[in-house]
């Protein structure tokens, strides 16, 4: 009876061990893929949705904004150390990564922008459509190399991703139309591809987003441009950053009585496979009413 009840326990011992050992065991098929800050992140949901072992995750938190001011920490850098592969915008944006990262972990470096014409050595790649279906495609390219058994599902989700967002780029065209003639003070070169996308002539850029503040002479050079082509009868948008705390913008607005538009760069929000569409519709009617004003 002893014995019977020993070889019991055993056996359910064994079992145990073994269900909880296959549960903590990381299996060789899974694919960790990283993305290096939000924009590529939710291009990477709607990539990667419905295929199997594959997981994505963020390594600048979704809060960060732009990262030219951002510096690796330790949990960065073993989140790299272990991760199959490391998505990046590219264009000059990840550039820290790229100075701290070993000959091994630059190999798993995969840049979504590779090929991309750069613009004034520009790195917000994804706030233009264009700039952003390109960026799909390559990502979808690349998954579909390193990941064959889930390349279908990557081309499908691609196919939808860019249907929505050239349906989006259809309603930019219509706008494009009404702001012909139309000139731009930029107060934050995030949105240049933008504006560029749209045929609007840049008249002056402001603010620089690494910092470099405008001096009062330039401030006074940008304010006597905006009076000379308002008083030739041209149209002037002044643009600027959502919530914004950019000084130059609002001596501006106060000196010329034009009103300032923010628009949204898409750097932060909700981890959804749609927020970058939310983003650019938001853009989208902001421009509209400034095309309307």
């Amino acid at each position: 009876m002893k014995r019977k009840l020993f070889l019991l326990l055993l056996i359910i011992s064994l079992i145990t061990f073994s269900c909880t050992k296959k549960e903590n065991i990381k299996s060789d098929t899974e694919l960790n893929i990283v993305a290096s800050f939000y924009p590529i992140y939710i291009s990477l949901l709607n990539i990667t949705q419905g295929a199997t072992d594959t997981f994505v995750s963020l390594l600048a938190p979704a809060d960060s904004g732009c990262l030219h001011n951002y510096q690796l920490t330790t949990k960065d850098m073993s989140l790299i150390e272990s991760c199959s592969f490391l998505f990046i915008n590219g264009a000059g944006m990840e550039d820290f990564i790229l100075e701290s990262t070993t000959d091994d972990q630059k190999a798993k470096i995969i840049d979504s922008s590779s090929g991309w014409l750069e613009l004034d050595h520009n790195s917000h790649i994804w706030i233009s459509l264009d700039g952003t279906i390109y960026q799909i495609e390559k990502i979808a390219q690349e998954l579909a190399k390193i990941d064959p058994k889930n390349a279908q599902i990557y081309s499908s989700n691609k196919t939808e991703y860019i249907k929505k967002l050239r349906n989006l780029k259809n309603q930019f065209a219509e706008l494009k139309n009404k702001l012909t003639d139309t000139n731009i003070v930029l107060f934050n070169d995030s949105f240049y591809y933008l504006v560029k996308e749209l045929n609007l002539k840049v008249l002056n850029i402001a603010h620089h987003e690494h910092g470099q503040e405008p001096s009062a002479r330039d401030l006074a050079n940008i304010s006597n441009k905006i009076s000379e082509t308002l008083a030739a009868g041209k149209k002037i948008i002044l643009l600027d950053t959502m919530d914004s705390s950019n000084t130059s913008a609002k001596i501006i607005s106060q000196e010329t009585n034009l009103p300032i538009y923010e628009l949204d760069p898409g750097t932060s929000g909700p981890l959804e496979p749609d927020a970058y569409i939310s983003t650019m519709e938001y853009n989208l009617k902001t421009l509209e009413k400034a095309a309307d004003l």
